[in-house]
């Protein structure tokens, strides 16, 4: 019985390495270095010893009633790329979310914002005209949650492109499946 498993787990591995997608190596082409600016914040004014409602309180002063809630538009293409394990972008997600940085980007231009293991996430600005900058990495770890929640297999793995209706993407594949994507 243990040998009927096995050769079952094999073939179904066979047939998701032969499944796997074509890539367009114009796509993904050009990587640059992400402009790493001035943390967010130098002075948080919310101290980790506050309590739920004192740091409630504090956030809900200081927000600007001006502002409105969006809705978070997105198309999303599954199954695109190679496939990486799903825990391998959630680890890259945490990565971005400790970033304090803000990301820039130039027009047309798509850079790996986070790489392990083979997998990789990639953030692009498809405005050929203008710079792209985000206010934190944390959108771009949410927008792999995204493509994780919703493109991953039975079997835990993913890949997938999130196009963002502001211009930008994220693409979360394996790495060193198209030229000039070395893998990490």
């Amino acid at each position: 019985m243990q040998f009927l498993t096995s050769i079952l787990l094999l073939a179904v591995l066979a047939l998701t390495v032969a499944a796997a997608p074509a890539v367009d190596t114009l796509d993904i082409e050009a990587f640059d270095a992400i402009d790493y600016s001035l943390p967010r914040s130098a002075d948080r004014d919310i101290a980790f010893d506050d309590t739920d409602a004192a740091a409630y309180a504090r956030l809900k002063a200081g927000a600007n009633s001006t502002l409105q809630a969006r809705d978070y538009n997105y198309e999303l293409e599954c199954n695109k790329y190679w496939f990486v394990h799903s825990y391998r972008v959630v680890e890259g997600m945490k990565y971005l979310d400790r970033l304090t940085t803000t990301p820039k980007l130039g027009p047309s231009r798509c850079t790996r914002v986070s790489c392990s293991w083979e997998t990789a996430i990639h953030w692009c600005n498809d405005d050929p005209d203008h710079s792209m900058e985000l206010q934190w990495f944390a959108r771009l770890a949410r927008s792999a949650e995204i493509i994780v929640d919703h493109c991953a297999n039975s079997v835990g793995m993913v890949s997938g492109t999130l196009y963002n209706a502001d211009g930008w993407r994220v693409v979360v594949k394996k790495t060193g499946d198209v030229e000039g994507d070395p893998k990490c």
